[in-house]
């Protein structure tokens, strides 16, 4: 948090020293790191071996990764900004855990599984924004 206060104090700074906004065309875009929390999946498991299966969640722990996006807008005079983005997130899966959920498989709870193949994940976005510029 402190590497951004320096950032943030610049960014407030530049806009009250830049005057009233004039409609015009922008393009800003942006690069970052993406920490993405563990998420749980309800599944099914079964023993290939006995045919025996069960309920488990799956806990997915994920890996630090990049993501970057593009964005062009418009500003009014109003204060008002429409802007379409586009954007870009790779990251990777760093284990997954699973719990049995009905005691059918005892063993396996908590018991964490490294990833052998693939467990990248790439994830573009696009969105529609409005935003109010509060003049200060």
């Amino acid at each position: 948090m402190r590497t951004l206060y320096p950032l943030f104090v610049a960014s407030v700074v530049w806009g009250v020293l830049s005057g009233p906004a004039q409609a015009q065309w922008y393009v800003e875009g942006g690069f970052g790191t993406l920490l993405r929390e563990s998420a749980d999946h309800n599944t099914g498991v079964i023993n290939r071996s006995t045919g025996a299966g069960g309920q488990a969640v799956l806990t997915y722990n994920y890996d630090p990764g990049l993501t970057a996006n593009l964005a062009l807008g418009y500003r009014f005079e109003t204060g008002i900004r429409l802007a379409t983005e586009v954007g870009y997130s790779r990251y990777g899966i760093g284990s997954v855990q699973l719990r049995s959920t009905d005691g059918k498989f005892p063993i396996l709870n908590g018991l964490a599984f490294g990833r052998q193949w693939g467990g990248v994940i790439d994830d573009f976005t696009g969105t529609v924004n409005a935003f109010y510029d509060l003049p200060v």
